[in-house]
């Protein structure tokens, strides 16, 4: 079986962040429960860039999610590097004022609680119990599996938390499509997402003419876009652009689109009436499986640079 870097070689922290998210989504699958929905969870917040804690020190979780009715919020880490002590300081001194300063609402602020939680995978969950021991970290931590969900350590404060773990999970179908693209998502992922949206909207279109805004297309690939960080936001904004321009140039996808001043038109007229979608999907995915070969590629040659030995050639 293959083991959780195999899986996901790419963007762990993503997935590991759409792994919480889909515990709290509001319909589960087959391959993902989803028991944070059933105690009543929902995503408040997603990759701010920095809020402040009750000693004006910055801290980034990765999600918020609240059950309104308990009012409980669970603060998340999601993490795939070691976990510093400074991290875990500046955690601990997150009051329950801050959450409300940070926006979250429930139905008596007043009796407002939560929980630190930090998540990891379950290749670095030996590390993180080492460092929780070393620094006398009482947070709540989760460990991702290739089929499990599980509590490795410390009690949640709501009772029927400490009791849904573990979950029965299948990691390859992690609901991905809850966060779409994230910071560091490479080229081929983001113009899978551009294609997905534009062939959704060329296909709903009513008229023999089709111009969008890229963002438009961008804000309904991203279920929880409102949910999500002004940073992270204008960085996925940055991204599409980058990627639709290049790809707006290509010989590939320049045949049909044309991108510019932000507008995305197809250029084909009365497509309707043709084939054009189908053949401009067909091209799509030639090209994204090229940006796919040169990233692994370039992978490649990057790893073969660090392992290569002083004075190699």
């Amino acid at each position: 079986m293959a083991n959780f870097s195999e899986l996901v070689p790419e963007e762990k922290h993503r997935v590991l962040i759409c792994c919480i998210m889909g515990l709290a989504h509001s319909t589960g699958t087959s391959g993902f429960p989803n028991s944070l929905h059933t105690l009543g969870y929902e995503v408040d917040i997603l990759e701010w860039d920095e809020v402040l804690n009750s000693k004006g020190k910055e801290v980034s979780p990765d999600i918020v999610l609240t059950d309104k009715n308990s009012n409980h919020s669970l603060v998340v880490e999601c993490k795939t590097s070691k976990l510093k002590k400074d991290q875990i300081e500046r955690y601990n001194d997150v009051k329950k004022e801050d959450l409300i300063d940070w926006g979250i609402s429930t139905t008596n602020p007043r009796q407002l609680t939560h929980d630190i939680t930090l998540v990891a995978s379950y290749e670095n969950g030996g590390t993180f119990l080492a460092t929780l021991r070393q620094w006398g970290c009482t947070f709540p931590t989760l460990q991702i599996g290739l089929v499990k969900i599980e509590k490795i350590a410390n009690e949640f404060s709501r009772a029927e938390l400490n009791e849904i773990f573990p979950l029965t999970i299948r990691l390859d179908q992690a609901p991905q499509y809850l966060y779409p693209v994230g910071r560091e998502s490479p080229d081929h992922i983001i113009m899978d997402q551009i294609l997905q949206g534009l062939l959704s909207k060329l296909y709903a279109n009513e008229n023999e003419e089709f111009e969008i805004a890229l963002k438009d297309i961008i804000i309904d690939i991203f279920p929880h876009w409102e949910a999500m960080g002004t940073g992270i936001r204008e960085k996925v904004i940055k991204n599409f652009q980058r990627v639709m321009e290049v790809a707006s140039k290509s010989d590939l996808i320049g045949k049909y689109i044309e991108y510019q001043q932000d507008k995305i038109k197809f250029k084909i007229p009365n497509y309707k009436h043709t084939k054009a979608i189908q053949a401009f999907q067909s091209v799509g995915v030639k090209y994204i499986n090229k940006l796919r070969k040169d990233y692994t590629q370039k992978r490649l040659d990057e790893e073969w640079e660090t392992k290569k030995p002083e004075g190699g050639e």
